[in-house]
């Protein structure tokens, strides 16, 4: 497991830490990195993924990070900033998006959120559905 984080705040006792055979790496950028490795000693290998910006995670330095350690193939699970910036640096290729049969209201953000509009076609790839009502899609991008 690989965790993404800009401020290098997560706490040695998550579970995601310490129910673990490996232990996770945590990237993270320069200005987070040092307090994230005092913080977590040897529950995780914390990596540095800035770029240009050392405040910053650089969603390209994320994938290059993991594919200098074999592993090319990234399934992101985030929340709408994580994949806002995957979007906004045009790293996306496929998006799985699960629909539940019910309406929640109030001032949710959209799925992938940043500070521009960016706008990324996706091709429908599959669509399935359960006898609960759930509709998964896989989109891919288009290219």
């Amino acid at each position: 497991i690989a965790l993404v984080t800009r401020s290098g705040r997560l706490e040695h006792d998550l579970p995601v830490l310490t129910r673990t055979e490996v232990p996770p790496l945590v990237l993270t950028c320069t200005d987070a990195a040092a307090d994230a490795r005092s913080r977590l000693g040897p529950a995780a290998e914390v990596l540095d993924c800035s770029g240009a910006d050392p405040a910053e995670v650089d969603p390209a330095a994320v994938l290059r990070v993991l594919a200098g350690r074999g592993l090319p193939r990234v399934l992101c699970e985030g929340g709408p900033t994580l994949l806002g910036t995957f979007v906004e640096h045009d790293l996306l290729d496929e998006l799985c998006l699960t629909s539940a049969p019910m309406l929640v209201g109030g001032a949710a953000p959209r799925i992938a959120a940043g500070p521009g509009h960016v706008l990324t076609r996706m091709h429908r790839a599959h669509l399935i559905t359960d006898t609960e009502g759930y509709l998964y899609g896989r989109y891919t991008r288009v290219s």
